[in-house]
């Protein structure tokens, strides 16, 4: 069965659908570059529900690209803790002084020199180019990918480089010229809410839907096809949260995963007790408590931890020791790290201070 639609079909039914039916979201208050640009690096790997407090909070304190631009990367990884990827926060704040210093504070509307920014790829360009500039750009994200999939039947896998291209190309070619913020917009609030994942599309209510090759067929529950992925590296840690005279020691990493953010000591390799009895004696061990065995997940990786908690006579030279409260308040703890607060709680009590 051949199926067509129109493409001014296409366009007419999705943006009338986005009108009525779009969410109420922050970021769709104001078109201004730095609001859309905040919003789009944040929803980088994090669902919506979970940006939406973050999105405010962080408006709120950097309101203004010489916010971003000026604040101390402590305070901004703080602000940014418990969203994970710190890298994205990191390019933040080199893309806010690049715009800054050599823009005067104002967003390039131009997708190649977006291109030479941190933390800006090609889909974060075209998000920019197209619901900012309103210029004929697309951005294609997971939910594109999705919808498009299933819209035009592909039976090969979207992680092919030529099915990519592919969508690409039918994305592009059903741009409205007169609207393209709203139709990129339109698309991936489509895939958001109605043609979703993992889970039987919403194919009842699709503005799509007579146009759509998977529903006519009966397969969209099995699109879009992906590659299987591979099993992730596992890494066996150890955690140790020291502590001296009620205070606990940290320390800012300067590793690629955890580059800049604080955290307790973690070793390379898993460690035994009678180990670090012995590489801690000269600190005068007072107390060792195993505190939680649980696994951290990245990306393309596992760390499966193991900790304790450590008291010590002696403190650690090269830590900085800070109560609870100045700790919870103060620094940006990933959560391989935060993970462990209640258990440390749990442990001492009263005695943190």
């Amino acid at each position: 069965m051949v199926i067509t639609m129109k493409k001014t079909t296409f366009n007419q039914n999705l943006i009338n659908w986005f009108d009525q039916y779009k969410r109420d979201l922050p970021w769709r208050k104001s078109n201004n570059p730095y609001t859309i640009w905040v919003s789009e690096i944040m929803l980088q790997q994090t669902q919506v529900t979970t940006v939406i407090d973050y999105f405010n909070r962080f408006m709120t304190e950097l309101p203004t690209v010489h916010d971003l631009a000026t604040c101390p990367i402590d305070y901004l990884l703080k602000l940014w803790e418990g969203l994970g990827y710190y890298s994205r926060a990191r390019n933040m704040h080199k893309t806010a002084k690049i715009i800054v210093n050599q823009y005067n504070g104002f967003f390039p509307s131009d997708y190649e020199t977006l291109l030479t920014l941190p933390g800006i790829g090609p889909y974060t360009a075209s998000a920019l180019m197209s619901i900012v500039f309103n210029k004929p750009y697309a951005a294609v994200d997971g939910n594109v990918y999705r919808v498009m999939a299933r819209f035009l039947a592909i039976q090969e896998s979207i992680k092919d480089p030529a099915v990519k291209k592919q969508i690409k190309s039918e994305v592009i070619a059903r741009i409205p010229k007169d609207n393209p913020a709203d139709f990129t917009e339109a698309l991936m609030e489509l895939g958001a809410t109605i043609c979703l994942p993992k889970q039987t599309p919403l194919c009842g209510v699709c503005p799509l839907q007579e146009g759509c090759a998977a529903y006519h067929q009966n397969c969209q529950d099995t699109l879009p096809i992906k590659q299987i992925r591979k099993a992730k590296k596992e890494e066996n840690r150890t955690v140790l949260v020291f502590v001296h005279r009620g205070k606990l020691a940290i320390k800012k990493r300067d590793d690629v995963l955890l580059h800049q953010l604080y955290g307790f000591y973690l070793s390379d390799n898993p460690l035994s007790l009678e180990t670090i009895k012995s590489l801690w004696k000269a600190y005068d061990i007072k107390r060792l408590t195993p505190l939680s065995k649980y696994t951290h997940t990245f990306t393309h990786l596992n760390w499966q931890l193991t900790s304790y908690l450590i008291e010590t006579t002696l403190p650690l030279n090269d830590f900085h020791y800070v109560s609870l409260s100045t700790l919870e308040s103060n620094y940006s703890l990933p959560r391989a790290f935060s993970k462990l607060i209640p258990h440390i709680k749990k442990a001492l009590g009263q005695k943190l201070t």
